[in-house]
């Protein structure tokens, strides 16, 4: 069970407040599913833990393994709901149980059948509800007093419990994995979740938008939209493209580490190689390859064939130019020799027959 005194404080851009590592980690299995491999790459660069908590940025609380936020989503009370649905009230209501008596709330189903907490009567369905549920005050830097740190800390420590306590583990997995492609635009879902191929590139793919899609759905799928894909679909290159724009299209600055937390983790899971760094993937740049060309051996060109050909890459152009320079200069200086040789002979054949004459 987390305690206060296990609540760290942190800050983010204009916010602060409390932060909980966690003690849980993600595992991943011997024989994993499709979506335990995009967990695996997503809980590496997000929590990584299911008891974590963060509670010093814009969306007041968040939680789990991918931070599942609270503030106008509700997706932390959605979780929690469905462990309460999956059998396990009891063991939500008795971790949360110190925090819902400091603020005179609760956390019950709606008419509606929502899960949302209370404040006495009064749910809970606003940003401003929300801050002054779980943190006292607006979360801002100098918004703090002594009461509201304690009081917010308390929240943290007690829906950490709720979140490594063994029975709710294996639910929150279940939970994420079902929801994960709900961060994707639909037209990136089409495109690269619906499609059917499976190749170590094309699901390492896959895993890498996710992986920008949960920090930020709308920009991942604006640069699906913007990226200049080249080569076949799926191919290296293809993908290349794709990953070098979530990592700089957007031009965030945090987003070139991310792909360095990310690249050795998806390279162990796909077997695939990807650029070292993000310094690299930025200077990434394909070269296409250059097609095959048809052209006449050099051999056929000296016998004067030319119905035999021979397929070569235009990588091996330039030799087989120079074979043929070589060739052809030879042919050249034959013929000017014989050419040479015949003015001589016809010169000195008039010369003899002028003689003649002569006498």
């Amino acid at each position: 069970m987390a305690r206060i005194e296990d609540v760290s404080w942190g800050s983010y851009q204009e916010y602060e407040g409390p932060f909980y590592k966690g003690k849980v980690k993600f595992e991943i299995s011997n024989n994993p599913s499709i979506n335990d491999k995009r967990l695996a790459a997503i809980t590496a660069i997000e929590s990584g833990r299911y008891d974590a908590i963060n509670m010093y940025d814009r969306m007041i609380v968040s939680v789990g393994l991918i931070q599942w936020g609270e503030a106008n989503t509700f997706s932390f009370s959605k979780m929690l709901g469905n462990i309460c649905e999956a059998g396990l009230e009891h063991i939500v209501q008795m971790h949360l149980k110190p925090a819902l008596e400091a603020s005179g709330a609760s956390f019950k189903i709606t008419t509606k059948g929502d899960w949302r907490f209370f404040i006495g009567n009064s749910e809970v369905n606003s940003l401003m509800l929300q801050q002054k549920l779980f943190l006292s005050c607006d979360g801002r830097k100098g918004s703090w007093n002594e009461q509201s740190k304690r009081h917010a800390k308390l929240w943290a420590a007690c829906v950490a419990s709720v979140l490594e306590d063994p029975r709710t583990i294996e639910i929150q997995k279940r939970y994420t994995s079902k929801r994960l492609l709900g961060f994707v635009a639909s037209d990136a879902k089409k495109d690269l979740f619906e499609d059917k191929a499976s190749s170590p590139w094309a699901e390492a793919t896959r895993t890498i938008f996710l992986t920008y899609a949960i920090n930020l759905p709308r920009i991942a799928g604006n640069m699906y939209k913007v990226t200049k894909f080249v080569g076949d679909k799926w191919s290296p290159e293809w993908c290349l493209c794709l990953i070098k724009k979530l990592t700089f299209g957007p031009n965030i600055k945090i987003y070139p580490g991310r792909y360095d937390a990310l690249r050795p983790i998806i390279e162990k899971l796909y077997g695939i190689e990807l650029p070292k760094t993000s310094k690299l993937l930025q200077q990434w740049v394909h070269i296409p390859e250059r097609p095959v060309t048809i052209i006449q051996s050099s051999q056929e060109v000296l016998n004067n064939n030319p119905q035999s050909t021979i397929k070569i890459t235009v990588d091996s152009v330039s030799r087989q130019v120079e074979i043929l320079d070589k060739k052809n200069e030879v042919i050249e200086r034959t013929h000017s020799q014989t050419a040479k040789f015949e003015s001589t002979f016809f010169q000195v054949l008039i010369s003899f027959i002028k003689k003649l004459f002569m006498y």
